[in-house]
């Protein structure tokens, strides 16, 4: 069977087979709507939803998988790029402040990047012969920025860091401030 469906922001042709299911290992005794799809394009040809809302048409599961895929790289990002999976806290407190600034940071990055980018004419993406499909910037990306950003402003030396913060306080307004 053939369906249209909004993935990732455009429609797409895809071709499937569903199947409801009863796995007992991975599931107990729920049913699974199991969507088999064929892919056009990427580097696996059939990828397989597993759902334990069988009453969901393929459409429903395939659809809703690709809404999550994004919350799914930030979950990634929050455990291998900010250090979420190795946090050492072990009172109850730590760990319940452990995730929210996570998160925090996290955000607080990506409003730093758009705010960086908002006033720069052009983007020049970084120079990478290995990866000429690139065509957007992810998280890992944001965050080298970020630490080379630091590095220059002497992040690490508190003498430095307290000069250029002077350095910048001192500074006139820009335009967009006076406005």
């Amino acid at each position: 069977m053939r369906l249209t469906a909004q993935l990732y922001g455009r429609s797409q042709q895809v071709d499937y087979k569903e199947v409801v299911a009863r796995w007992r290992s991975a599931a107990g005794e729920r049913m699974l709507k199991v969507v088999v799809v064929r892919m056009t394009s990427g580097s696996r040809p059939l990828r397989v939803f597993f759902c334990t809302a069988p009453s969901l048409s393929a459409l429903e599961v395939v659809e809703r998988y690709a809404f999550r895929w994004s919350i799914e790289v930030l979950f990634r990002d929050l455990k291998q790029l900010l250090g979420f999976a190795d946090s050492r806290a072990r009172r109850r407190l730590a760990v319940l402040r452990t995730a929210p600034f996570a998160g925090l940071s996290y955000t607080l990055l990506v409003l730093w990047y758009l705010e960086l980018t908002a006033n720069w004419q052009q983007m020049r993406w970084p120079l990478r012969p290995w990866y000429t499909t690139k065509t957007t910037v992810s998280f890992a990306d944001v965050l080298r920025l970020a630490q080379s950003s630091l590095a220059r402003a002497g992040w690490h030396s508190p003498r430095r860091l307290r000069a250029n913060l002077r350095a910048t306080s001192r500074a006139p307004p820009s335009q967009e401030s006076a406005e």
